[in-house]
């Protein structure tokens, strides 16, 4: 995108320039140095997320990295908050905890149901 009529990526990575004949204008890729993946997760993997929406009783948000490789597109997960902590279950306050945008380090629990996995 164009900012302060600067050209701005929204992916890190090295910037490749083309001319493009057909259009008479240079073409800017940038190639991604983080490895990505098409994989589904499975219970037990750690997962970076990423805060979409938070409720009372759980937080919504988007898986991002699956260990130590990035989603080609995110997905779905859920923080009940009876999972938030061991201890203390009853105390936890979700939106004293969390905030959207915030990125996490999570373990899926289970693969809940066809939209959710639950962390």
């Amino acid at each position: 995108y164009i900012k302060d009529s600067e050209i701005i990526s929204a992916l890190f990575g090295k910037v490749i320039i083309t001319n493009n004949e057909l259009q008479n204008k240079p073409t800017i890729n940038v190639i991604s140095k983080i490895n990505t993946i098409d994989m589904v997760p499975r219970i037990g993997d750690t997962v970076i997320c990423q805060i979409t929406r938070i409720q009372i009783n759980q937080v919504f948000c988007d898986i991002l990295f699956l260990g130590d490789y990035e989603l080609k597109s995110p997905a779905k997960a859920v923080i009940r908050k009876e999972d938030v902590r061991e201890f203390e279950k009853d105390k936890v306050i979700l939106s004293d905890t969390f905030i959207p945008g915030d990125l996490l380090k999570a373990v899926i629990l289970s693969l809940g149901d066809s939209k959710y996995l639950y962390l």
